[in-house]
């Protein structure tokens, strides 16, 4: 059985404060837990590997002409100081690979900001060429057969909304810590 880590961060920034404030949740932001190796090649990461995980794959940027699906430190994009809740969500070899593949499969595409911002009153999708950070963590659970939540469509899950899984185990809490 292999596992797939998820990171729920619960930002302080201004737009971290509107997103949990529309949400009505205390994160502001999700990402893929991964783990960067000796090799220079994509492992998923796994509390037993290291003491924290060293990459975030996910949707995220600082403004939104440079947002857009992407690897980076865990530490770069939010100020040090904010906590961030680690979800395991145990699947199998296949399921985890999926999952990581559908994000390497729609690394650089956009960040989508209006989506983001209104995604509990959207009533439909409006493209697959952008993505907000929970709907692309629950897109790509679906696309490797993980159901998390029944019956929700991965435009209308929320960063509250997807932690709210009952698949998804909380099993450590960090925070960041270097300079932005």
């Amino acid at each position: 059985m292999a596992a797939v880590y998820f990171l729920a961060y619960r930002g302080e920034s201004p737009l971290s404060r509107l997103i949990r404030f529309v949400t009505a949740g205390d994160y502001s932001h999700i990402g893929l837990a991964v783990c960067v190796g000796s090799d220079h090649s994509i492992h998923l990461w796994a509390p037993s590997d290291s003491k924290r995980p060293v990459r975030d794959f996910s949707a995220w940027g600082h403004w939104p002409w440079e947002a857009c699906v992407r690897d980076y430190d865990i530490d770069r994009e939010h100020k040090p100081g904010t906590r961030v809740d680690l979800f395991k969500l145990p699947c199998t070899e296949q399921e985890a690979q999926a999952i990581l593949n559908f994000y390497l499969k729609h690394e650089g595409a956009p960040y989508d900001w209006l989506g983001a911002l209104t995604s509990i009153v959207r009533p439909t999708r409006q493209g697959k060429k952008r993505w907000f950070c929970s709907e692309i963590a629950y897109a790509a659970c679906l696309s490797a057969g993980v159901r998390l939540l029944n019956e929700t469509r991965p435009h209308k899950v929320t960063p509250r909304i997807f932690c709210l899984s009952p698949y998804l185990k909380l099993v450590g809490q960090f925070t960041t810590e270097k300079e932005v």
